[in-house]
């Protein structure tokens, strides 16, 4: 799924129309713990299509679980989840060479099932921002520079700690989008 050049509304409605697409203005609901209020402007996939509209961009589907929204020009988009993982404890420091490590892994083990899908290989060129947590908001965020194929992007992912668990929030765009 590219963000590398913007489309036209219409071709987003277009475009996005076999994935269930809805436009704003209107309320997701993650999992049923989470709200998020889209404005006008704004597009929502439910977690029963993205699967389907991951796999049709050449990325490896995201088990049902995952919301994407994002501009009706596609500049950029986010994937949304709740993961049911108990009580998440933040008294640990971050090793954000650990989190590399196991990051690093997982492209790898990802890279495997995407050259048996046929799908573009993806490089991890490193941080795009350090890990950071702020213990005020219980919120986890960092930033990573990846290559897919010929497009090179940014992804931002923050997870807001919860007693039961967290939600995610990744933020893919191209790094000239990035820096607007």
């Amino acid at each position: 799924v590219s963000t590398a050049s913007a489309l036209t509304p219409e071709e987003t409605r277009e475009w996005l129309t076999p994935y269930g697409v809805e436009f704003g203005p209107l309320t997701v609901i993650i999992n049923g713990k989470a709200r998020l209020p889209l404005r006008a402007g704004f597009f929502s996939i439910d977690r029963f299509n993205t699967d389907q509209f991951f796999e049709d961009g050449g990325q490896l589907p995201q088990n049902n679980n995952t919301y994407v929204i994002g501009p009706d020009d596609m500049s950029w988009y986010a994937m949304l989840h709740y993961r049911n993982e108990g009580f998440v404890d933040d008294s640990e420091e971050i090793d954000a060479g650990a989190l590399m490590s196991a990051i690093r892994e997982g492209n790898a083990a990802n890279n495997k099932m995407r050259r048996e899908k046929g799908f573009d290989l993806v490089t991890m060129n490193g941080w795009a921002m350090r890990p950071t947590y702020d213990s005020s908001t219980q919120l986890l965020s960092w930033g990573l520079d990846y290559q897919f194929g010929a497009e090179r992007t940014y992804n931002y992912t923050s997870r807001l700690l919860g007693r039961s668990g967290f939600v995610s929030a990744t933020l893919i765009t191209s790094p000239e989008v990035y820096q607007q």
